[in-house]
């Protein structure tokens, strides 16, 4: 880590180091954290991913205090959901594996996981913020 790059940008980022106060600023954090991931904050190794986790830990603090009642559900009910939402079938991701492959990625007693290639494939077949899948 360069300290003194972070020192020197500092005061051009206190968007992304002080804690909502209120449900605007929530929701202002929210668009930034799907504008890092958007440019690669959810891809390994990406140096943009630790300051997603940091604007994630700051939004799941203000939910945690304001009592909001976000659902805790896994990436699989999610990739299962959009499947069904959308009409589809394990055959129908040849782009994700074979349909046992997929099978695995929508049961929670597997250890089989959404990679962050199967999370980009289904970002783009979905339309949707990788983010989601987080």
């Amino acid at each position: 880590m360069n300290i003194a790059r972070a020192i020197k940008n500092w005061s051009g980022s206190d968007w992304a180091f002080s804690a909502p106060s209120n449900d605007a600023e929530y929701d202002k954090l929210g668009e930034h954290l799907r504008a890092v991931l958007d440019a690669g904050g959810d891809t390994e190794g990406n140096p943009l991913g630790g300051l997603a986790f940091f604007i994630g830990c700051l939004m799941e603090d203000y939910e945690d205090a304001h009592g909001l009642d976000i659902p805790d559900v896994s990436n699989k009910q999610i990739f299962k959901f959009l499947m069904k939402q959308h009409g589809l079938k394990q055959v129908d991701f040849p782009e994700i594996g074979s349909q046992g492959v997929v099978s695995e990625l929508q049961d929670d007693t597997k250890d089989r996981q959404l990679t962050t290639s199967h999370i980009k494939h289904l970002a783009s077949r979905f339309g949707i913020s990788g983010a989601v899948f987080l």
